[in-house]
């Protein structure tokens, strides 16, 4: 019963009308362009989305009412046909989204979210292959860290005070102590870090120290 015989892969909207009844079904399709397949080709693999229809596919007759240059324009094309249909007793269609967002675009309901957040807790997270980190070094080389405003600053500042400072262990402490022999500070860089210090306040002027923290 189709009417089109396209040498392209191209979304398009069909029909189906049961062969008693008359009672009607319109869809749309653009999956069949990845798949390379003609509408006329695609729809006998297809056999439409609808359950009502495709379990009792063979009491029906099918149609391809026209084709589409994207998916959207078939979407809206049949969007307003079931439109036009809708007080059609006959319509086996149950939804309608005339006029309004494509349903791919809709954003997820409170209830959506939460669902999927209570289904996310608890999962590991998948560690990252070689790759995976390779690309992602790859795409930060070269960006600049963006500067840190006054506020930010000031909010890492009071949770670095809240945060209690881990004591070292001696087998941490030798490791250190054992990284450091021999590693010897040239004169050009004592010369460096010391005018990069000039005309700065030390941290610590001023400030008075507990017993406990200086050992005494």
């Amino acid at each position: 019963m189709d009417i089109y015989t396209s040498t392209k892969a191209m979304p398009y909207v069909y029909m189906c009308i049961h062969k008693t009844t008359s009672e009607f079904y319109i869809g749309y399709r653009e999956y069949n362009v990845k798949l390379n397949r003609t509408s006329t080709d695609d729809f006998r693999e297809y056999r439409t989305s609808s359950k009502i229809v495709k379990q009792n596919f063979h009491d029906f007759e099918w149609c391809i009412l026209a084709e589409f240059y994207d998916g959207n324009s078939a979407y809206d094309f049949e969007q307003q046909l079931i439109h036009e249909n809708w007080t059609n007793p006959l319509l086996l269609n149950a939804t309608c989204h005339y006029n309004t967002l494509r349903f791919k675009g809709k954003p997820h309901s409170d209830k959506t979210k939460q669902k999927m957040s209570v289904a996310k807790k608890g999962k590991p997270v998948p560690p990252k292959s070689e790759k995976t980190k390779r690309k992602m070094s790859a795409a930060k080389q070269g960006r600049p860290m963006p500067p840190f405003s006054d506020e930010h600053r000031q909010k890492l500042s009071e949770a670095g005070k809240r945060r209690p400072g881990k004591p070292l262990s001696e087998e941490h402490k030798q490791k250190i102590s054992e990284t450091l022999k021999g590693h010897i500070v040239s004169a050009e860089t004592r010369q460096k870090r010391s005018a990069s210090l000039k005309g700065k306040i030390p941290w610590n002027k001023g400030k008075s120290f507990s017993p406990a923290s200086t050992g005494v």
